[in-house]
This record gives C-alpha cells, structure tokens and sequence, in this order.
C-alpha cells in the first residue's frame, strides 16, 4: 500500500526520470529486467498503485511531488513523466 508521503511520490518521480538519463531510458531499463525474469505479483501490485496515484494531473501522486519541490511546475512534469515511464510497461 502506498505510504502517501510526498518525498515517496518524489522518489518515483526522480527514478523515473533520471535512471539511465531519462523517462524513457529508465523505462526501458527496467522493461530489460522485466524480460529476464517474470515479474513477482509484488511488483505488478506495486506498478499499478502508482499507476493509479499518477492517473490526473490532480492525482495524489503529481500533487505530493509538487507540494515537495514547491513548484507547480512539478507537478505537470511529473505526471508526464510517470506516464511515459509506465506507458511501455506490461501493466
């Protein structure tokens, strides 16, 4: 379950942007690790509740990442980013 923290949301966002350069890289990083080994239900469960926390641009995930860097230009960058970063994911 989702610990609705704003540094968590923070964390997801920074991972998918910035591991191996960017959204897209990061996922296809992880896409890579998916291939080599089934994903556990853990993972999936975990995927699609920040699929679900990311949904809206006033969804709960892009509002905690905005109120903890302190802009609202965070908060339409990380929306955008998580989606792209979940957008080729098998979820």
């Amino acid at each position: 379950m989702y610990r609705m923290k704003d540094k968590d949301s923070y964390d997801i966002y920074a991972v998918a942007g910035f591991c191996g350069g960017g959204k897209k890289q990061a996922s296809e990083a992880f896409m890579n690790d998916l291939r080599e080994k089934k994903p556990s239900e853990v993972t999936v469960e975990a995927l699609n509740e920040i699929k679900d926390v990311f949904a809206s641009l006033l969804s709960q995930g892009p509002t905690a990442v905005a109120r903890f860097i302190g802009t609202e230009d965070a908060r339409t960058d990380s929306y955008q980013r998580i989606r792209t970063f979940l957008k080729g994911l098998p979820i």
